[in-house]
């Protein structure tokens, strides 16, 4: 996954955002919420993935999470 911030390109607007993505391509598809312009990538950085924590049972193997 991925964050990035977008500056909106009309200069009317200007609107920053934070958006979360799960692959790069997605930013290309972005529009502006509040005029519906292209956006413009800013800046972009790695978001680390969490997962739950594992409850192990006792007697049981611990069984992992399947990725989504």
């Amino acid at each position: 996954m991925f964050g990035a911030t977008l500056l909106c390109t009309d200069e009317g607007c200007a609107e920053i955002v934070d958006v979360v993505v799960s692959s790069l391509d997605e930013l290309e598809t972005l529009v502006c919420e509040g005029c519906g312009c292209c956006s413009q990538v800013l800046a972009v950085w790695e978001v680390p993935v969490t997962r739950p924590p594992l409850r192990l049972v006792r007697g049981e193997p611990a069984r992992f999470p399947r990725a989504a």
